[in-house]
């Protein structure tokens, strides 16, 4: 029996033919696979959680670090999402041929074949030097093993610049109110009592209208890896309009999953009420709390940020394949690594896909009077958005970016709440123990 006749799947002409990339693209077997693939989700998982949580303080004042480095992983997985949509939906697909098979068979998508590293280099255990030179395997060993984490720190920071340059404005306007609100109850200037609110709603106003857009400027950039893309207002816009129901639903998703995580923010302060707290030493308090906070990353802030990232590409990526399909991909200006996997792909051969939502809805959201109320409704979603979080600000209020600067599912996933008089004496409790012993 031939190798065609025993696996029947295809694998395109690029595919190179290295026996362990071929694994790779195979993948392990039955059940040595599968607990392989569960163990090394739980552990990704795990690490970021533990990057949004602050790194346990690893890196002190550097600690935002772990957050921009969990930006640049999810537009990583983000651009691998993108690519099983139109994968999907393409004649490769239909072949039988598997998304591991087709991504490892080009240079340009073999990355993809697995979720994205936190440190080590993609693949780096079966892109070993095969040359037998002791310091080339030495030099591959040290150069790839935090090749992904700067990767996703580079690729973080441009996330984060970017979104910053929408959302900036309306955040420093809720610092100011925040500040303008506590001196106006010292100093009982009631004339300008208006002052506070009245920014800080404007602050809102501001950061709901950019919201409309951010997201899917987002998975433009993410999916693209072009941060001038995040930019390219025309394009963004025209891929809103063909989506207005779902990037609104995108926005109740935003909406549900901070109201956990608002909770959880403002029940900090009444973590210091709890009797048992009260019986710790700081350090003790401060373990835990750590520990409280990386758990409920790993539950919710984490997953949330992926889920919410991963959304916005799937929407995205739709709507570039429907553009693609009805031979109007010039209206949202598609880029390189999207016209190569497209192409790739086949996705023109097909014919336009028809949607799985109600005839009725999407005659409704394809007119312009479905669009401008479900604009309306999405700008309401996120103008509640914008105003959920005071509450648990006041009750555990922090300046810059542990603060108003931040919203943890938009701009970094930096989750470190800890209070920094906690801190201070943990530091001096150890300080006060090194000096007794």
């Amino acid at each position: 029996m031939s190798d065609a006749t025993a696996h029947p799947e295809s694998i395109p002409a690029e595919a190179p033919s290295k026996d362990r990339l071929q694994e790779v693209i195979r993948g392990e077997p039955g059940v040595i696979g599968k607990v392989k693939t569960v163990f090394l989700f739980v552990l990704k998982l795990f690490i970021g959680a533990w990057l949004c949580q602050g790194m346990y303080g690893a890196l002190g004042p550097l600690s935002f670090l772990g957050a921009i480095a969990v930006i640049g992983w999810t537009y990583r997985a983000m651009q691998r999402q993108a690519l099983k949509v139109w994968w999907k939906r393409s004649p490769v697909y239909e072949e039988g041929i598997r998304f591991a098979t087709f991504a490892g068979s080009h240079e340009s998508t073999r990355e993809h074949v697995h979720w994205p590293n936190w440190f080590i280099s993609q693949s780096y255990l079966h892109a070993w030097p095969s040359k037998r030179n002791i310091f080339a395997k030495a030099w591959y060993a040290f150069s790839r093993l935090f090749a992904s984490f700067f990767r996703n720190v580079g690729l973080g920071f441009l996330g984060l610049f970017t979104t910053l340059v929408l959302t900036i404005i309306p955040a420093i306007l809720w610092e100011f109110s925040w500040y303008q609100g506590w001196n106006n109850s010292f100093t009982k200037g009631y004339e300008q009592a208006a002052v506070g609110p009245s920014v800080f709603l404007f602050g809102a106003f501001l950061f709901a209208i950019a919201m409309l857009y951010v997201p899917m400027a987002q998975a433009r950039h993410a999916v693209t890896r072009e941060w001038r893309a995040f930019f390219h207002f025309r394009s963004v816009l025209r891929i809103i309009m063909r989506r207005w129901f779902y990037c609104f639903l995108l926005a109740l998703g935003y909406l549900a999953l901070t109201t956990p995580i608002s909770f959880f923010r403002g029940g900090i302060y009444f973590m210091g009420l709890d009797p048992v707290m009260e019986t710790m030493t700081p350090v003790e308090q401060l373990e835990r709390l750590r520990g409280t906070i990386l758990l409920f990353c790993l539950v919710v802030v984490f997953p949330a940020f992926i889920l919410l990232r991963l959304a916005a590409a799937r929407i995205y990526a739709g709507a570039v394949k429907e553009l693609v399909e009805a031979g109007q991909s010039h209206q949202v200006s598609i880029r390189p690594f999207e016209a190569d996997a497209l192409g790739k792909l086949r996705v023109a051969e097909l014919p336009p896909q028809k949607r799985w939502l109600p005839t009725k809805i999407l005659l409704f959201t394809s007119s312009m009077t479905g669009r401008v109320v479900t604009a309306i409704l999405a700008f309401l979603v996120w103008f509640g958005f914008a105003v959920q979080p005071v509450a648990s600000v006041f009750l555990n209020w922090q300046p810059g970016f542990k603060g108003f600067l931040n919203r943890p599912l938009v701009q970094m996933p930096w989750c470190h709440w800890v209070p920094q008089q906690l801190v201070e004496d943990a530091k001096a409790d150890k300080n006060k123990e090194k000096l007794t012993h």
